[in-house]
């Protein structure tokens, strides 16, 4: 029988005493003796009972109230300091759930350009089928001369993509020959050019017919058909864009990869007024708080409004291998719960309610509110495996979307093949929705795609939204891949009825 939680705890709390313990009578010891023999002093027995024994006693019995004292004041810190909380004073209203049920952000459309497909649909379908993993790249190689194991997107024309950085050099008259770019970047922007190929494509714009024939074929329209985004009274769709970029991307490579986009973006037949920012991120969860962010603001404005959400990454290449050996990040036999890495672009489109309204199209899906906290301590930390804040953060957002668990068909999470990011998943799954399978119900992105830094969570977005668009059915929205940021939300069918506790959907078996 294996030992019970208790029993591990009390172990572990018994090993770190015992190695505090033997740490303080060591260096007392040799601080004592090495004070004797300095000063010559003559030992007496009071000597060696007085500093020998009863000093270090004192200091631990010290260490034992201090360390008492700490967890004192941290238990009787507020919930909302472990709880499910925002990050700032204005979002303070979604702190209470229930306070903003049935202000759900419509989701016109997410597209998305993996290692597993060129495509969100074959995407989520290899999530499903769970056959795929990173493999051993041999153009990638560690330290040792081993391929790394890595989620590789195979065809991407970074040829096409280098030449066109070179334009955009030479258009603000800088020397091309004098910049350097990893291939973090080109294989990041080619991912991105599959992805806004599609976007073009799937634009609810009528758009000319110049611009259309400038437009790669090959997806099927999500969006066709649609009236187009302005109304008869003249008013104008005003379009936001965030476009997510690696943090450890240099200020000349994050200019560049601005620069391409909005050359990509100036394609868009959009009438009306454009804001585009760039934003840095890695694991954490920039992606659905800016999608909160724009639910809180513009949900009901009477002027129509759209975000395009972008993001793109690629962990597959050799600066970015370096750095992740330096930090003893990656994956290799000595490090289980290294890194895999792994490299995708995705998107999505929301709006408003005067916007949706303009398109004349129904949504794919709704976002309820989002709920953010961290996590008190490291996930990546020994010994650390609690999920509690993500199960009130799980619970705050159920409670807010009017969504009884038992109506979640499955979990979108970007957790990878670390265990603690899969216990916490599972742990969090068995608390909420006990009616799903813990693995067969939980798409986790990272472990088919291998660690995909600032896209991990966008990639959770994207699978849950086409997995409820294609199901018919609410999906949980969480994250566990950063080691302290945490988020959970809900997606509801655009077709489903928010209402406290029950909706007009059957119940999961």
């Amino acid at each position: 029988m294996s030992p019970t939680p208790h029993a591990n705890s009390t172990f572990r709390t018994a090993s770190r005493w015992a190695a505090i313990s033997a740490v303080v009578i060591i260096l007392t010891w040799c601080l004592v003796i090495g004070w004797w023999q300095s000063t010559q002093r003559v030992i007496t027995t009071a000597d060696t009972l007085a500093y020998l024994i009863a000093l270090p006693l004192m200091l631990l019995l010290c260490v034992f109230v201090a360390s008492k004292l700490h967890g004192t004041v941290k238990h009787s810190q507020p919930p909302s300091a472990g709880g499910a909380t925002t990050t700032s004073p204005t979002e303070a209203e979604d702190v209470r759930p229930g306070t903003s049920t049935g202000s759900a952000l419509p989701i016109l459309a997410t597209w998305a350009a993996t290692c597993l497909a060129p495509d969100q649909e074959g995407f989520v379908e290899q999530l499903i089928a769970q056959r795929s993993r990173p493999n051993p790249d041999h153009t990638l190689t560690d330290t040792q001369g081993f391929p790394v194991l890595a989620g590789r997107a195979l065809n991407l024309d970074t040829e096409a993509i280098d030449q066109n950085l070179r334009q955009l050099l030479a258009a603000r008259k800088a020397d091309p020959d004098n910049e350097h770019w990893r291939d973090s970047l080109t294989r990041a922007l080619a991912l991105l050019e599959s992805l806004l190929n599609q976007v073009l494509t799937d634009w609810p714009l009528p758009g000319s017919a110049a611009e259309n024939a400038s437009v790669p074929s090959g997806m099927a329209p999500i969006l066709r058909g649609s009236s187009g985004l302005t109304a008869p009274d003249g008013d104008f769709l005003q379009l936001h864009v965030i476009l997510l970029v690696p943090t450890d991307f240099p200020a000349p490579e994050r200019l560049l990869a601005e620069e391409f986009v909005a050359q990509r973006l100036a394609l868009l037949s959009c009438p009306g007024e454009r804001t585009f920012n760039v934003i840095t991120a890695m694991d954490d969860t920039s992606a659905l708080a800016a999608a909160d962010e724009f639910r809180r603001t513009s949900l009901h404005d009477t002027v129509p409004r759209a975000l395009l959400l972008l993001a793109c990454d690629s962990r597959l290449c050799p600066t970015v291998i370096e750095d992740l050996e330096n930090q003893q990040k990656l994956f290799d036999s000595a490090r289980p719960d290294g890194l895999m890495v792994g490299e995708a672009a995705f998107g999505a489109l929301f709006s408003n309610q005067k916007a949706l309204q303009m398109t004349g199209i129904e949504a794919a899906c709704a976002l309820t509110p989002v709920f953010r906290t961290q996590r008190p301590h490291s996930a990546d930390a020994p010994a650390r495996p609690s999920c509690q804040a993500l199960q009130q953060t799980v619970g705050a957002a159920l409670e807010a979307s009017g969504i009884a668990s038992a109506q979640l068909g499955a979990v979108a999470c970007d957790a990878d093949h670390r265990a603690s990011r899969t216990l916490e998943s599972i742990a969090v799954m068995s608390a909420h929705t006990p009616q799903l399978d813990a693995i067969r119900h939980r798409l986790a992105t990272n472990e088919a795609c291998g660690h995909l830094g600032t896209t991990s969570v966008p990639a959770l977005l994207v699978a849950g939204v086409t997995r409820c668009a294609d199901a018919g059915h609410p999906v949980l929205l969480f994250n566990v891949s950063h080691d302290l940021d945490r988020a959970a939300a809900v997606l509801i069918p655009a077709a489903a009825r928010i209402t406290r506790g029950e909706t007009d959907l059957p119940h999961v078996a």
